[in-house]
């Protein structure tokens, strides 16, 4: 079975003393083993856009569909089940247990849906430190890694994790070109794979591959 993802209507308001429609009735149907880029200057609502794909915000208005289902139907036990085992989120924030090593929080983020055992989850887990460069980091802590290597450690914790689909918020941010160069690279891979991939990012330049490419402004998706 082909799993498939599909935004209808979808907008999204964030009124505090102004209201402010940050999207405006999203239309969006993709399934796995597809790259979709959606590309738009920072702060645009991109990565709204992308949390409400992966269940972890609402909509204010219109409905996300997973597999002809409504996410609004989910009980709360079956959207913690969704997040868990369907969708990978690769986050711009860190976010790591401070008093494991990188390898450990790695596993960690694996071990919520693996089908892999502890020695084939290490050498997955080391294959992806040496491609970008964090495998003489593997036993340091969070707090030993640097900006750059805690960005391509959360990039691996989200590839790491088995999934239908791949969130990716900005994953190559302040990177040199061949770290971005090796990631793009692992995403294609994993697409490959019959993983379904969502990049959001502001570099046009990482949307060459994609099967589908948007563009989002003033709160409106438009195809490219």
């Amino acid at each position: 079975m082909v799993n498939k993802i599909k935004l209808v209507d979808v907008s999204k308001v964030y009124e505090d003393n102004i209201k402010v429609e940050t999207l405006k009735n999203i239309n969006l149907e993709f399934e796995q083993g597809k790259f979709i880029s959606i590309s738009g200057h920072s702060g645009i609502g991109k990565s709204t856009l992308l949390f409400i794909i992966g269940g972890l915000i609402d909509a204010t208005g219109g409905d996300v569909f997973y597999n002809d289902r409504k996410l609004r139907d989910f009980s709360p036990k079956e959207m913690d089940g969704f997040r868990a085992t369907e969708m990978s989120f690769i986050f711009q924030e860190y976010q790591f247990v401070q008093a494991l090593n990188l390898r450990d929080n790695l596993a960690l983020s694996a071990n919520t849906n693996t089908t892999l055992n502890h020695v084939e989850l290490e050498s997955r887990i080391d294959e992806y430190l040496k491609r970008l460069n964090l495998f003489e980091r593997k036993l340091f802590l969070p707090s030993q890694l640097s900006g750059g290597q805690k960005r391509r450690a959360m990039f691996i914790a989200g590839i790491i994790k088995d999934s239908n689909f791949i969130l990716a918020d900005e994953p190559t941010n302040d990177l040199d070109d061949e770290m971005v160069r090796e990631m793009m690279a692992i995403i294609n891979e994993e697409k490959e794979k019959g993983r379904g991939v969502v990049l959001v990012t502001h570099n046009e330049e990482l949307t060459q591959n994609a099967d589908m490419k948007y563009s989002l402004k003033s709160g409106l998706l438009s195809p490219i």
